[in-house]
């Protein structure tokens, strides 16, 4: 995690349990809950599916993939990250959800795995425990 980024949660927000809050760049925050916040506007930001129901925010005309952020600057739950990795793809990797869900962009719920064991997990029912 980019302890140097570290910054006191919003004080218009109620805090998930173990949220932590980063200065994503000069106007957004990002939590490792996988929300974002608009220092302008002061509120949690709304964000979007796409066709693949992958939740993004809009970002200075860019869309980013929460789930990829949140992995980049927290890590998954192993505590591997991304700042070592050049590009996903490149290297035949890609982001697990683990519960499946794709609306659920925890640290937690989120794990760095070959693309090859995601295929192979996404056709497993997931086991409630």
């Amino acid at each position: 995690m980019c302890e140097d980024l570290i910054v006191k949660k919003p004080r218009e927000v109620r805090n998930r349990k173990n949220e932590v809050w980063i200065q994503f760049d000069s106007t957004h925050l990002l939590s490792n809950c996988g929300r974002w916040y608009s220092i302008p506007y002061k509120r949690i930001m709304k964000q979007h599916q796409n066709s693949s129901g992958y939740y993004r925010v809009k970002l200075q005309g860019k869309h980013s993939f929460t789930h990829i952020k949140v992995v980049e600057y927290f890590g998954d739950i192993n505590g591997s990250n991304l700042d070592n990795i050049t590009s996903l793809f490149a290297n035949g990797l890609s982001i697990d959800h683990i519960d499946r869900n794709k609306k659920n962009n925890t640290c937690f719920n989120l794990e760095i795995v070959t693309h090859q064991e995601n295929c192979i997990r996404r056709s497993r029912k997931v086991l409630v425990s």
